[in-house]
């Protein structure tokens, strides 16, 4: 996971306890408010029909008042503050050391895009999101899909020889004759996920999530030995 991934993940989760806090103490003068209120009213009931006073009047000043006093407001208020300046500081500091981007595509989102037949070769697309996205017969050959998310996209006729699918999520997918000869399709989730026609010679699909029928047909076509894991394509599926 890159650094940039991380420091979202951790501004989000800075972002979801400060709504936590604000909203626990936004219920917090809500609930004292409708105490006093509530109090005010018994005060002057009890004050009426009892003709004493004294419960009234100690029921009627009862003030609850959640600016004041070192409430529970303004003690977690600063407990805000606390969290985006620790958030501030993790940012400065992981932008100095940010190391150089170095050719990567990561930042770039092409969920639903339509890059058909583009010369993607080599690229570094790891963490991306290809979700839905169109690359017919584009040309990914050697290009790095480590962890991207490939939901519901078309590859149709695509070249994906060699290319680094580990970890990456991909349900209903259509790789239909495209060409993953000696790709690395390791720990891929790929359920509802069509291969038909695909040239998986060499293709290393260890530990990857397959519908039984497409582990099936997968295996009626199985050869070749994966250059860069070593293992041959029968063994991966599972095949016997």
């Amino acid at each position: 996971m890159t650094i940039e991934r991380n420091l979202d993940n951790l501004l989000s989760l800075a972002w979801m306890q400060i709504q936590t806090i604000i909203d626990k103490n936004m219920i917090a003068q809500v609930s004292q408010s409708s105490k006093k209120s509530l109090g005010e009213r018994m005060g002057q009931r009890v004050g009426r029909k009892a003709n004493t006073g004294s419960m009234g009047k100690t029921w009627g000043k009862t003030t609850i008042d959640p600016w004041k006093d070192g409430s529970r407001w303004n003690r977690s208020w600063g407990v805000v503050q606390g969290y985006w300046g620790i958030v501030l500081l993790l940012a400065v500091w992981l932008g100095l050391g940010m190391p150089p981007a170095q050719g990567q595509d990561f930042k770039v989102n092409y969920t639903l895009a339509d890059v058909s037949g583009q010369d993607w070769s080599g690229r570094n697309l790891e963490g991306t999101s290809l979700a839905g996205a169109t690359l017919r017969y584009t040309n990914l050959a050697g290009a790095n899909l480590r962890g991207t998310i490939l939901t519901k996209a078309n590859f149709e006729g695509a070249n994906l020889e060699g290319v680094d699918f580990t970890g990456a999520f991909a349900d209903r997918v259509n790789f239909n004759q495209t060409n993953l000869r000696d790709a690395v399709v390791v720990g891929l989730i790929a359920t509802g996920t069509s291969f038909d026609g695909a040239d998986i010679t060499g293709a290393d699909f260890s530990v990857t999530i397959l519908d039984r029928y497409q582990t099936f047909l997968l295996c009626q076509r199985a050869s070749g030995v994966n250059p860069t894991t070593g293992l041959a394509t029968r063994a991966s599926l599972g095949c016997r």
